[in-house]
């Protein structure tokens, strides 16, 4: 994909490399301190976080819910599910 867009662009591989990397980051730490069910992007659009997603992790965290840091993940995440859920149901 990159070598393709490069090619496309007529740039680098190395800057389109970078221009991904930097751009999946930040969504990636976006998504990690959400406080809204959506990710406005400007000029790439806005992103959702998708319930049956928060549900099937929230599944994975429950059967390891006897450590200490996974229930802090597991509440963190039980929250997403709620503010999720409101927004759909607007």
């Amino acid at each position: 994909m990159i070598e393709k867009t490069a090619k496309e662009l007529d740039l680098d591989y190395e800057i389109v490399e970078f221009a991904i990397k930097h751009k999946y980051n930040w969504l990636r730490e976006q998504m990690t301190n959400m406080s809204a069910p959506a990710i406005l992007d400007n000029y790439f659009g806005t992103y959702y976080l998708m319930p049956s997603k928060i549900k099937k992790h929230l599944n994975h965290l429950e059967e390891q819910l006897d450590r200490e840091s996974t229930t802090d993940r597991f509440n963190k995440f039980k929250g997403y599910l709620d503010i999720v859920n409101k927004y759909q149901k607007r």
